[in-house]
Parts: C-alpha cells; structure tokens; sequence
C-alpha cells in the first residue's frame, strides 16, 4: 500500500506530536496539503491510543490507524492473546474483523485465519497492517462476513464473532439481539458451519440476559485487565449442553495473570457466612462481582461477608485473594462525630450498601483524595452504618 502519510516527514510529524492535545491540533493549519487533515489527526490519535492498548502496533513504523470509534471498539492485545489461547484448532473465520487485532493474535497462535470487514476502507488497512507486521497467512476479504459464510459450503473450526454494539442510528446498544449482525437470530444457522462459536459482548451484557439469547453456552469467559472488566466471551457448542455453563474469569496483567474457573451450579449452591469486620478486609475484584460470586467467595476462600449487600469481606488473617486486601487499623460509627475522630485531610472514599455516594461524603467531610488511607463506608452484619478505616496491604 502505498499512502502519502508514510512519507518519512509525515511519520516524523506523528512521533513528535503524538503526545499533544487533539483537539488543539485540529485548529491548527494542515501541514501536509497532500493529505487529508483529519486522517493526519486520527494517526495521532491512534499512536496516543495504541500505546497502552495495542503495544505492538505502537512500536511498528509505518502502522496506519483506522477512525476513532474502530480504535475504541477493537480488542486489546491483551485480551486478543487470551482469546487466542483458548483454542487450538487449525482454522478459525472471523467474521467482523474490524481493526484485526483479534486476527493478528490468532495467526500469531499459528492458526489458519479467515478475517472478514464489511467496511472496505477497514480492511484496507488491515492488509497494509499485516503485511508491515510480517503476517501473510491471513485471508482478508472484504465483505459482509456472515452473509459470505451462510453462502459457502465452507466449513470452520471456531467461528468468531464480535458484534457491533451501535445500532443504524449508531446509539449503544447491549443485548445481542440489538446489535449487528444479530447472533441470537442467526445461531443456528452458524452452528452448520462449525463446532464452535465464540461470540465477544459487552462487559455490560448482563450474564442471565445472554444465556436467555443463546443456546449451546458451554463457558462464559469474564475478561478483565488489570481491575477492569473488558469484555465477555461466549463458548458456544454444536453438541449437546450438559450441565450448567462453566464461569472462567480471566483476570489478565503484563506481569502476572490469574484464571478461575467456577461452576454455576457451584455459584448457586453456594452458602456465606456472617463475621463482624476482623483484622483483613477484601474487597473482591469487579470480575468475580459480574460472575455473581457473592456467596460463593464466602464459601471458597472462607472469609466473612460484612452485610447480604455489602460485597466486601474480613478475615483475622492475610489470604491470597482475588481482588483488593487490606488492614482495618479502626472502626467508627457513621455519626457526626467522624471527622473530628478520624483526623484526615485526605482519604480514598468507597462505598458499599451505603445510603449517600462518595461525592456527598466528599462534600461533607471535607476531606480530598490520595494518600495512605482508605474508608470504606458500608453496613455491618447487623445493619448499622460503620466506617472501615483500612490502609493497603501490597502483596
């Protein structure tokens, strides 16, 4: 491919100002004529994005960005890697390629890759990318890719799809039956044509809502980077479901990654237990909430939950958690009398099953954000509102 942008100015240009405001560049005068101005900006833009997100691309020369909105919507290298772990088969189709992130991470998995883009543009790019990056057994075909695939006689091993969560009016959408194209719609007819679907959703999607809209659900994969939840994965089977789903909550890091596998008969069997706060406090990681664990960490990892709607647990020892851990030095009652008590200018504030929000505190107690101390402000066992006053314990 060859574009004016990757002119050696040009790229010279985008390195050296891809650390400054974007909307402060845009009312500056185009430098470069010869190409169009926005395209310039989203270049940028994309560097600014991909650092952090996409790494690899970031430290390729000659990499070209797509807009803004396919940059917010693609994977995460991070996660693509995991996904790509998750199978060993020979040949996977996916079918709403966009950026290719996903695609990369699957050849790199050494597996034969069909990737499809309904947005030519899109695709475009995409084997420009590749073909930068080395990656040459990748199929790219631009088109609408389940329409290609419902029209072929071929076969996959994995099918995989990441449908867009913008509807034509291009407002947000959740459930799967909203967004394009229309998995739920079309799930059986995707199941002739392989043993295996895995389907990208939105963190958002709530878990019972998706197995109310698929079939076939073998495992839901909760995908989280660092303490943020990123996504769901949805593996779907051709044969026959027995049992109840099983919950993988990935809980990724550059360093150092966590995965846990429960059962959602375990989930609903579960039974916690009630202690008053003792000397560790853990607070769970956003994952093991969306996988609906409440009861269930009580149970496994043999901590007392504070209160039926508080989420946040105590033990009179350390244990390895997954989530925040921390050393309750103090508790106070939730009355007038805290500040003077507590003698902070500044604390990080949470709240839990707590009648005012963290903002409300804020103003009130007059206290700023940071430093060593965290207030936990939630209900007791027995229902009153008390203040955990904790510091962090890194391990």
């Amino acid at each position: 491919m060859s574009h004016p942008l990757l002119n050696k100015e040009i790229q010279d240009f985008i390195r050296a100002h891809e650390k400054e405001d974007i909307l402060r560049l845009l009312l500056n005068s185009n430098p470069f004529p010869e190409i169009d101005q926005k395209f310039l900006i989203e270049q940028i833009h994309g560097r600014q994005k991909a650092k952090e997100k996409l790494p690899t691309w970031y430290n390729i020369a000659h990499i070209l960005y797509p807009p803004k909105l396919n940059l917010e919507q693609t994977s995460s290298e991070i996660t693509a890697n995991y996904k790509a772990s998750l199978t060993q088969h020979q040949k996977i189709a996916d079918l709403t390629g966009g950026f290719g992130v996903d695609a990369y991470a699957f050849a790199k998995a050494n597996l034969e890759v069909h990737y499809f883009e309904l947005n030519p543009e899109l695709a475009t790019l995409v084997r420009h990318n590749f073909a930068v990056m080395g990656i040459d057994h990748v199929t790219i075909t631009a088109g609408d890719g389940l329409e290609h695939l419902l029209n072929s006689e071929e076969l996959y091993d994995v099918l995989y799809i990441d449908p867009s969560r913008r509807d034509a009016q291009r407002q947000k959408v959740f459930l799967l039956g909203d967004c394009i194209p229309n998995v739920p719609e079309h799930l059986d007819a995707l199941l002739t044509k392989t043993g295996r679907l895995l389907v990208k959703t939105s963190p958002m999607l709530d878990l019972q809502a998706g197995l109310q809209e698929l079939n076939q659900v073998h495992a839901i994969h909760i995908i989280a980077v660092d303490q943020e939840v990123k996504e769901l994965v949805w593996d779907i089977r051709s044969e026959t479901m027995e049992g109840t789903p099983k919950i993988i909550i990935a809980l990724l890091q550059e360093d150092q990654s966590q995965v846990i596998h429960i059962g959602r008969d375990e989930l609903e069997n579960a039974e916690a237990f009630y202690e008053d706060p003792q000397q560790y406090l853990y607070e769970p990681h956003a994952a093991l909430l969306k996988a609906g664990a409440f009861q269930w960490l009580s149970q496994h990892f043999k901590v007392g939950k504070l209160h039926v709607n508080s989420h946040l647990y105590t033990a009179d020892k350390e244990i390895d958690f997954p989530g925040r851990k921390f050393e309750i030095k103090a508790i106070y009652p939730f009355d007038k009398r805290l500040r003077k008590q507590l003698l902070l200018d500044r604390a990080h504030i949470s709240t839990r099953n707590f009648p005012k929000t963290v903002a409300q505190l804020r103003s009130q107690l007059k206290w700023k954000d940071g430093g060593p101390d965290y207030l936990f402000f939630t209900r007791d066992r027995d229902k009153k509102l008390v203040v955990l006053h904790t510091q962090k314990v890194n391990s």
